[in-house]
């Protein structure tokens, strides 16, 4: 069945010249079977196959059914219920963001991280920064702990990254432009593992106008003139509470931390006024 241009005894296509072929590559008959049929009824291979020629379109409809059975199977298969995808248990991720005590937190870090004092120096030096890439609950804890005992803006980021939140906010949406210019100037970092409460671009923080973004784990604010002075980030965890009032038509409110300092902001929108408090159920 090897010889050089032979038909195959079923469909009739060219055989390739394979030496010791047993199958058709193109129907799946058994060549030899089919030969030595042919052999016994005394018959050319021709004659024979014209006698045991099955229907072609019935057998490509009949492949086809086969075909669509097996895909509804496996696509049924992979969106049942009981397929899932397994994820670790404990993936987290902590972005430090601010510090103003960056000697005292470089010492404390060093001694709870196993990198070296150069590459945390670095890493506090470039905030926003991620020191731990997905890493267990209680290292992050620990290091978290850290954190709080030295005032520093941070954030738990559990699973995947998201830089985009604040851009996804529809506060961000409603900025002056000039706003939006300058948040978007922020490093993305600063935003990892952020829920955008509110943002705004018409509150003041200690007489200097800005961008204020609250969070659920800080209040940043950005001066409109970056040279009048460095962005002030305020941890959540450190509010004791926030202070509202009115004076005539303008609006105040004033963040207490635990340590009894207070920072006071202006508001000229009595609608974000009217959203402060409602965030803050005050």
């Amino acid at each position: 069945m090897s010889q050089e241009k032979t038909p195959c005894p079923v469909c009739e296509a060219v055989l390739p010249e394979l030496e010791g072929m047993q199958y058709c590559p193109y129907c799946g008959v058994l060549l030899i079977q089919k030969q030595e049929e042919a052999l016994q009824e005394d018959l050319p291979v021709e004659e024979s196959a014209s006698e045991d020629l099955p229907d072609m379109a019935a057998m490509k409809k009949s492949l086809q059914q086969a075909q669509l059975a097996a895909r509804e199977k496996y696509k049924a298969l992979l969106s049942g219920a009981g397929v899932k995808m397994n994820q670790p248990e404990d993936i987290y991720t902590l972005v430090l963001k601010s510090c103003d005590n960056k000697e005292v937190l470089i010492e404390c870090l060093v001694q709870v991280l196993t990198r070296g004092e150069t590459a945390i120096r670095m890493a506090v030096s470039g905030m926003p920064a991620v020191l731990l890439y997905k890493a267990s609950r209680e290292a992050i804890e620990q290091v978290a702990g850290v954190l709080r005992d030295v005032d520093a803006v941070y954030a738990v980021v559990e699973g995947e990254f998201d830089y985009s939140s604040l851009y996804k906010s529809p506060y961000f949406v409603r900025l002056s432009e000039e706003g939006r210019s300058a948040l978007k100037n922020v490093p993305k970092t600063m935003w990892l593992g952020e829920n955008i409460k509110f943002a705004s671009d018409s509150i003041s923080l200690e007489e200097e106008a800005g961008y204020s973004v609250f969070t659920d784990n800080a209040l940043f604010f950005f001066p409109a003139a970056p040279e009048e002075g460095p962005a002030v980030m305020l941890p959540a965890y450190q509010m004791q509470e926030i202070d509202f009032w009115e004076d005539g038509e303008r609006f105040f409110a004033e963040w207490l931390s635990r340590d009894g300092r207070g920072w006071r902001l202006e508001i000229a929108k009595q609608k974000d006024y009217d959203k402060l408090k409602e965030i803050y159920n005050a």
